[in-house]
């Protein structure tokens, strides 16, 4: 896009740099106090439970929001404690019976959802795992039929054996926004600085491998109970969560109610 030459930029509180973008005085696509959530756009900024997330998108009137930071895994020792396994196979939220991987402590009464001291506003999200072997569109990630075929046009999506799991908390999919950033804060272990993030796409119907964002933002597979990454949670809040403040910045997120 092309701004105008008479737009003037807010150069003295914001510096331009991408935690801190400069802003365009009196833009009128900010989002106003009272506002549907439901009513803004991805990549926007919003305030939950005190910490901070980003907008993925709009589904089914609800707004799906991801954690911009990883969250600690309470199985693993204080040196790798931001990494974790998938699950106990390709699919999210297949329990594993010793408790150690993402997709239970994520989904479980007693897992990281228990640390919210306010959940009233969310709402059981719909999570697509359509194959995508990376060699195919993205709409494979939630268009994907039995056999991995999918249209050239807009296609519907299809639940089919696995194919969906519906919950309050989820990850983000292959070719969602975002997938391929890295969290905007790094936690550093023992042997690295950088993390590895969790995607809840299967590469395959043939293969137990699960799609992943590495350090460099590309995106891979490997065998979810032998690659440790970490984990970014995706929530989705109610279709009639107002704005209640802030501007959907970085710096100064949205307040909700």
């Amino acid at each position: 896009i092309v701004i105008k030459s008479n737009a003037i930029f807010d150069t003295e509180n914001y510096d331009g740099t991408r935690l801190s973008p400069f802003h365009i005085i009196g833009d009128i696509e900010e989002g106003k106090t009272n506002e549907l959530l439901n009513a803004r756009v991805s990549g926007e900024y919003v305030k939950f439970n005190n910490e901070l997330y980003r907008i993925v998108g709009i589904e089914n009137n609800t707004t799906k929001i991801v954690k911009t930071d990883y969250i600690q895994n309470p199985n693993s020792s204080n040196s790798d404690k931001y990494l974790g396994y998938f699950g106990s196979d390709q699919f999210f939220s297949t329990k594993s019976a010793n408790n150690t991987f993402w997709d239970y402590y994520l989904t479980d009464a007693s897992g990281w959802l228990s640390t919210l001291s306010d959940t009233s506003l969310l709402v059981n999200g719909t999570y697509y795992q359509g194959y995508n072997p990376g060699n195919s569109s993205y709409k494979s990630t939630i268009c994907a039929t039995v056999n991995d075929e999918i249209s050239t046009k807009d296609c519907t999506k299809i639940s089919g054996t696995n194919m969906t799991y519906t919950g309050l908390v989820g990850l983000l999919r292959a070719g969602e926004m975002m997938s391929a950033q890295q969290s905007t804060l790094t936690h550093i272990n023992s042997y690295r600085d950088y993390k590895n993030m969790w995607l809840i796409t299967p590469y395959s119907s043939s293969s137990s491998g699960v799609r992943y964002v590495d350090f460099g933002g590309n995106d891979a597979f490997y065998s979810p109970s032998s690659f440790a990454c970490g984990a970014r949670p995706s929530i989705s809040l109610k279709s009639e969560t107002k704005i209640t403040g802030g501007s959907g910045h970085v710096d100064d997120p949205y307040d909700v109610g």
